[in-house]
């Protein structure tokens, strides 16, 4: 019961966090292929940039189901000028690990469905990790995401991303390494380099104790139309 108890208010402070102003940030990460059978963990992130002093939260929950699949529920807030804080999306996660056992190569999928709110069109994703493992230290993990809008006001296309990691770990579990994002438009419309969003930086990751893990990252636009400067922050309490 206390278990529960703890787990509930974290979550609950969680949301409430979420509960500031957002923005087009990047809150996203790069995901692996799998987390294990016994995995169950809350997360906060915020993202935010220096130039404009925007800033975008995000709260989820996950759990694995079994050895293979894990489910992830996903709530995002925003505040429009003049306004109180609205709800901009909700994600429901589905995670299917598909390596072969203590293999150093492990892939798999990530099916997500979006609904989003002010008239916008929801949407569903079929996404693609793999991830590679080099003796103790190294880590080069890369997604490949494919997302269709459906409903009133959807564009046409298969919306095009990707990101890519490479970790290096450092003693008492503590890692660091650099990421790449990359937003490339749909298969109707892709576009040019300098109006793609691509984003490029270094990341530590740091476990505490009792199961807190916090995550920092910055990122820098490669692109005239990206962001120059993109600030992140997590913290992770896993069960």
């Amino acid at each position: 019961m206390k278990r529960h108890t703890k787990r509930t208010g974290l979550l609950a402070a969680g949301f409430l966090l979420a509960s500031a102003t957002t923005h087009a940030q990047n809150l996203a990460g790069v995901f692996p292929p799998g987390f294990g059978p016994n995995h169950e963990s809350v997360q906060y992130r915020i993202a935010y940039d220096p130039d404009s002093f925007a800033t975008a939260h995000r709260t989820h929950y996950q759990r694995s189901i079994d050895a293979r699949k894990m489910w992830r529920i996903i709530g995002q807030v925003k505040k429009s000028d003049g306004r109180v804080f609205d709800a901009e999306q909700f994600t429901a996660e589905l995670f299917w690990d598909l390596s072969s056992p203590h293999s150093f190569w492990q892939h798999g999928m990530r099916f997500d469905a979006t609904l989003r709110t002010e008239g916008r069109p929801a949407s569903i994703a079929a996404n693609w990790s793999g991830q590679y493992d080099r003796g103790q230290r190294w880590q080069w993990r890369v997604n490949v995401l494919n997302v269709v809008q459906i409903g009133d006001g959807r564009e046409g296309g298969i919306f095009l991303q990707s990101r890519a990691q490479a970790l290096y770990r450092l003693s008492a579990g503590r890692s660091i390494g650099i990421q790449h994002y990359g937003v490339y438009g749909s298969t109707d419309d892709l576009r040019e380099f300098q109006e793609q969003g691509q984003q490029l930086g270094p990341f530590v990751n740091v476990p505490l104790k009792d199961g807190w893990v916090l995550f920092g990252s910055v990122l820098f636009g490669l692109t005239d139309s990206t962001a120059d400067t993109n600030l992140k922050f997590w913290v992770t309490r896993q069960f």
